[in-house]
């Protein structure tokens, strides 16, 4: 199984919320704050997910996404984005999508440590025990150590049927498959 180099906590759900959030279209500093901030969670998630590789089969699809997101998530960390307000609000969702596929990949391991809701610590083993309805959907999430989820008696979420298998060829590829499910 693999385990993370973990130096500091991640706090998933607030940087899923920084990736939602949109950058601030109205001035060019809120929104290389926003680039800043994300630029940050980036620099967070590469090297969780980078020690996640070597565990990786060498052919296996799970390593090839892996190795792209990496590779584009190096990429973004390298761009110039410019003197516009634009390129800057550009940046900051390219920097969210990013965030969001790391995220998806460093979270799909054992060892990785989330925010529980109740005691307001990082634990590994959370789960998911609360899906909050933003009025369009899925807004956020609270996830919940195996101690509150026995003491406040919190049921876990359950998943969704999986889908159908689609026909190969409707099926999506690896990365849009991924690009997909990371929103």
């Amino acid at each position: 199984m693999s385990t993370l180099r973990r130096t500091l906590p991640v706090d998933a759900d607030t940087i899923r919320q920084h990736c939602w959030d949109a950058p601030d279209s109205r001035s060019r500093e809120n929104a290389e704050a926003h680039v800043q901030l994300l630029l940050g969670h980036v620099q967070l998630l590469l090297p969780e997910v980078e020690a996640l590789l070597p565990d990786q089969e060498a052919d296996s699809g799970q390593r090839a996404a892996m190795e792209r997101v990496l590779g584009g998530a190096r990429r973004v960390l390298e761009l110039d984005y410019g003197d516009t307000l634009a390129s800057a609000v550009r940046h900051a969702e390219n920097l969210a999508l990013y965030c969001r596929l790391l995220l998806k990949l460093a979270s799909s391991v054992d060892g990785f440590a989330t925010h529980c809701a109740w005691c307001k610590t990082f634990q590994q083993g959370t789960r998911l025990v609360r899906g909050i309805d933003g009025g369009f959907g899925f807004a956020g999430a609270q996830y919940a150590c195996s101690a509150c989820r026995t003491a406040y008696q919190l049921p876990l979420v359950a998943r969704s049927a999986p889908r159908r298998p689609q026909p190969p060829e409707e099926r999506p590829e690896g990365w849009t498959a991924m690009i997909r499910e990371a929103g």
